[in-house]
């Protein structure tokens, strides 16, 4: 089957000159709506650095951008101050990335079920190097106003931003002895487990709810985002099954929802939300979506594109990176590294051309219903036009390093 493309030069990745004035007026298509969302289909691959860079330059020449990732909350903190200061000593102090990240030593708080395995073998060196690689590139272009992470993250990373908005708080109000014993009661109590540290912190998030200057806010949405990361990690981690893990998909799906929301109530007039993750994550309608093991809200909620998309009907320009060789560095041993999707598959049609290629929306419309090939070797039969206005294609990708 012939599928209309755009293509890109192989070392630059800028449009060959044949492509250039449909590529321009994708772009234009892109920074005219409010929110951008760029779905990789595996998070494991070094290219996604090629194709995430691609459309932030692009949509930087045209647009100031507020960027979001499917990363911890807590280090998109950490990675926002790494984008203001430069300081990447910061890397070093997230859960993600870093080796210096703060844990409990009264507790262990690694999973001890279904993601026990993933979480011993995740690849952090490569995944270390490659963000690295990414944020500092990013950082070059200086487009960015703002950098988030959306996602549930390490509880224990943010109790030191929570001793600092707290004591700050105390100290404007030295004489209010209530908020003194709050302040205390955010402390982390030693042996406490998950339930006894999220009623502790319940307790303290019902005394601050009767300060209303912009720094209690701030320290309420804090406290909130720990209340939610310990309950994820408490139904999380324990659990034994995929089936069982649904409660827990559920409550990360709907903190990316609450997360990404705070950011469109911050947004300027002048500015473009990019949001970057995984694809099914940011698809604009899961009803043809029929995943195996449990993919993002766990079949229990909306993932956090079709709630944008469907549910608040906000203007949205999508573009997903697919490819159709090459090796990955995922972490679970029972699932393979290695790219094998069926000539049937439009990630095969597309490697003919041994081209980076872009898809774009008009093409999709005549292509009807297409087998999508995306991680562990999965396909899905989807009308990629109801999905995205974009695919960008590499032929082939490699393991983080």
């Amino acid at each position: 089957m012939y599928i209309e493309t755009l293509a890109l030069e192989p070392q630059s990745l800028s449009p060959t000159p044949a492509s250039a004035d449909e590529v321009e007026a994708l772009l234009e298509a892109a920074v005219g709506k409010q929110v951008v969302m760029l779905g990789e289909s595996n998070h494991f691959i070094r290219e996604k650095t090629d194709f995430r860079l691609w459309w932030l330059r692009e949509l930087g020449r045209k647009r100031r951008l507020v960027v979001g990732e499917e990363l911890s909350w807590t280090d998109g903190r950490l990675v926002d101050q790494y984008f203001r200061t430069g300081d990447q000593s910061l890397l070093d102090r997230t859960d993600t990335l870093g080796d210096a990240a703060p844990r409990r030593s009264d507790r262990d708080d690694l999973p001890t079920g279904i993601l026990a395995g993933a979480a011993e073998r995740f690849p952090k060196a490569g995944f270390r190097q490659t963000q690295t690689t990414f944020y500092d590139e990013l950082r070059k272009l200086d487009c960015v106003d703002q950098y988030f992470g959306f996602d549930i993250g390490s509880a224990y990373t943010a109790y030191p931003w929570v001793a600092e908005l707290a004591a700050s708080l105390a100290a404007g109000s030295p004489d209010d002895t209530a908020l003194v014993q709050v302040r205390e009661a955010l402390q982390p109590v030693p042996g406490e487990s998950i339930m006894a540290e999220t009623r502790r912190l319940e307790a303290a998030l019902n005394s601050l709810t009767v300060y209303t200057d912009a720094q209690a806010i701030t320290l309420q949405q804090t406290v909130r985002n720990l209340i939610d990361n310990l309950r994820y990690q408490h139904e999380a981690h324990p659990a034994a099954s995929y089936e069982a893990l649904r409660p827990a998909m559920a409550r990360r799906e709907n903190f990316m929802k609450d997360q990404v929301t705070l950011a469109l109530g911050r947004l300027g007039p002048d500015q473009c939300l990019v949001l970057l993750g995984h694809m099914f994550h940011l698809a604009r309608n899961d009803s043809p979506l029929s995943l195996a093991g449990v993919g993002p809200g766990g079949g229990l909620v909306s993932s956090l594109g079709h709630h944008l998309c469907q549910e608040r009907q906000i203007p949205t320009f999508s573009a997903w990176m697919l490819y159709a060789q090459g090796r990955d560095s995922q972490p679970f041993p029972d699932l393979p590294c290695e790219a094998s999707y069926p000539s049937t598959s439009i990630n095969h049609q597309l490697a003919q051309s041994g081209k980076n290629l872009i898809v774009p929306g008009w093409a999709l419309q005549k292509l009807g219903l297409a087998e999508v090939g995306h991680m562990y070797n999965q396909t899905l039969k989807l009308d990629l036009a109801q999905q995205v206005d974009a695919i960008w294609f590499t032929h082939r990708v490699s393991p983080l390093p």
